[in-house]
């Protein structure tokens, strides 16, 4: 019975010593992943998966590639110094740091070589800088402006002769011997010295605020001066015409003082006059109200009139011509109307009765127009030249080729011509024929015509 029973439990043994040699192998893979990740160990059958940086020093003694000095972020560890080489005065520290730390130290970023402990092992610190700045990539550097290297204390005691050292010990012997037993003093200066310092702040920046406004006012004198000093010629004039003035001032003292010895009666004057002004001004006031309309519409009035001008002084020309050429004719006219102002009595009756009749014919033109137009034909003859109307002239619708201008003018240039042709009949019925105003008002195509144009037609053969 008990070589069965060992035989039973043997597997259960087997299968636990297994588990735990298989646990022993994970635990020993993870400390060695986690030596190779804290010792920053690249496997070679891995790819990069790190972000490095190369940073210029001034100094970089006792910093030391071969024993791999930490590197941090921010305080906080995150890589090593992988080489510190020397290129052209420069100490270059290669910096190597996990990949997640790619995109969160940035362009303006500061490196600086501080002691790890007192027995000078020095590190790298990274201040990652601002995010406005943007990312540094990997493989980037960073010139000697932003880094910055510690002072080792043996320098530091290097830099001290016996002497300095001497008067060192004597001051800080001294110094714990007024401070022996005074521990309550000094820590109630010191309270006494935070507000001293508080005050004393808010003095500073009061200072400081007088000071930005002092050097606001230096510069503003510095350009007031600069100003005067390229306008010296103009204060000289200036100052001599000022000079002049007095002196012309002095000259009239007696005028000046009948000017003083009679303004007193002036300012009763004129306060007489300012006391009527504001009687009348409660009747002005609504004056003035009236008028706002008027003053609203007398600039462009005025422009309109300043645009007239020109034009009415070629108006008044022309009509002061006019009434020097026109005297006789109205001279004429005045003789023949006082003749024809009895027979213009005598028309009056004939006229009324006439009337009627042309309200009928000018109602009825249309028609009367289509009679002329066929009328040619029945009282007339025939010549080499076609039919001739006896009895009755036409004229021939304006041309302007007949005065000197284009045949086919139009636009502007046919109404010169137009103008220019009715211009010139009305001076030869003025002057020469008085027929000639009638003339005018009967060829078609001229301004002011009563025979329209397409009442015309042109007969070849007629006396025009």
């Amino acid at each position: 019975m008990l070589a069965v029973k060992r035989a039973r439990t043997r597997p259960g043994r087997i299968s636990f010593g297994r588990t735990l040699i298989l646990l022993e192998a994970l635990l020993a893979v993870g400390v060695v992943g986690y030596l190779f990740s804290h010792e920053y160990v690249q496997l070679p059958w891995i790819g990069p998966s790190h972000y490095e940086l190369r940073a210029a020093f001034t100094d970089a003694a006792g910093l030391s590639g071969q024993n791999h000095s930490p590197v941090t972020v921010a305080g906080v560890p995150l890589g090593r110094v992988t080489a510190v080489e020397y290129h052209q005065g420069r100490a270059i520290a290669t910096l190597e740091l996990p990949a997640s730390v790619n995109g969160k130290i940035h362009s303006d970023a500061h490196v600086r070589i501080i002691p790890r402990s007192a027995l000078e092992d020095l590190m790298i610190d990274i201040v990652p800088g601002s995010p406005t700045a943007g990312p540094l990539p990997s493989g980037s550097s960073i010139s000697p402006a932003a880094t910055s290297s510690t002072v080792g204390f043996d320098r530091l005691i290097d830099t001290l002769d016996a002497n300095t050292r001497a008067q060192v010990q004597v001051l800080l012997g001294q110094l714990s011997t007024g401070l022996a037993n005074r521990a309550g003093a000094l820590r109630s200066g010191i309270g006494q010295l935070g507000r001293l310092v508080g005050v004393s702040t808010v003095v500073t920046r009061q200072l400081a605020e007088r000071r930005g406004l002092l050097v606001r006012l230096v510069g503003d004198l510095d350009k007031l001066v600069t100003e005067l000093g390229n306008r010296h010629q103009d204060l000289a004039t200036v100052v001599d015409a000022g000079q002049r003035t007095l002196g012309v001032t002095a000259t009239r003292d007696a005028q000046l003082s009948n000017t003083v010895r009679v303004l007193p009666s002036t300012l009763a004057a004129l306060s007489a006059a300012m006391g009527a002004i504001t009687d009348l001004a409660p009747s002005l006031d609504p004056a003035l109200e009236r008028l706002r309309p008027f003053a609203r519409r007398l600039p462009g009035a005025l422009s309109a009139l300043r645009a007239f001008v020109p034009t009415g002084n070629g108006l008044v020309n022309d009509l002061a011509a006019l009434a020097s050429r026109g005297a006789q004719p109205v001279h004429d006219l005045h003789a023949t109307l006082t003749a024809l102002g009895p027979a213009a009595g005598a028309l009056r009756s004939p006229v009324a009765d006439l009337l009627p009749i042309l309200r009928d014919i000018n109602r009825d033109k249309s028609g009367i127009g289509e009679v002329g137009d066929n009328f040619s034909g029945v009282f007339s003859t025939n010549d080499v030249n076609g039919p001739i109307l006896r009895g009755l002239g036409f004229f021939d619708t304006f041309n302007p080729a007949d005065v000197g201008f284009p045949a086919n003018a139009s636009g502007k240039l046919l109404a010169r011509a137009q103008a220019d042709s009715v211009l010139a009949l009305t001076r030869v019925c003025l002057h020469t024929n008085p027929l000639a105003c009638l003339v005018r008002y009967l060829i078609p195509g001229l301004p002011g015509s009563v025979v329209p144009t397409v009442l015309s037609p042109t007969f070849p053969g007629l006396n025009r």
